[in-house]
């Protein structure tokens, strides 16, 4: 189970160190908490900020349930080594879950891992992120 801290958003947790803010999470929890979020999400919107990121979004998924978001996102930091990253967004107990899933270094690595995180196949063959080990 992983360790969840506060965020810098009210009603959400994270599992990552640095404090950090998630701009599109909802204020209000509704019936529906992750609908509400996932409506609020946007190709190039900042998905979440702190101090060593500025996370805008590349792409976006939700499950068949409703109960998980996944969003795939690029750090604008000139200085981020890994600037693709993979997180995904649960709702349990009225707060919303952010997972960090994983950083990479190209952009197929973070598609990659983007595919794989929703249990769907990736047919695109080896990343850079793979052969960078």
């Amino acid at each position: 189970m992983p360790k969840f801290s506060s965020s810098l958003t009210s009603n959400a947790s994270q599992n990552w160190d640095t404090p950090t803010e998630f701009p599109l999470c909802p204020f209000m929890i509704s019936g529906q908490p992750l609908i509400d979020y996932y409506s609020n999400l946007a190709v190039g919107k900042v998905f979440s900020t702190n101090r060593n990121l500025n996370n805008i979004i590349e792409a976006f998924e939700i499950s068949e349930d409703q109960e998980t978001i996944w969003v795939l996102g690029k750090n604008d930091l000139p200085e981020a080594i890994k600037p693709y990253l993979v997180a995904k967004v649960c709702f349990n107990n009225g707060n919303f879950e952010h997972y960090n899933l994983g950083s990479y270094f190209k952009n197929d690595g973070g598609q990659q891992a983007f595919t794989l995180a929703q249990g769907k196949e990736w047919t695109w063959g080896e990343t850079f992120d793979e052969m960078a080990g």
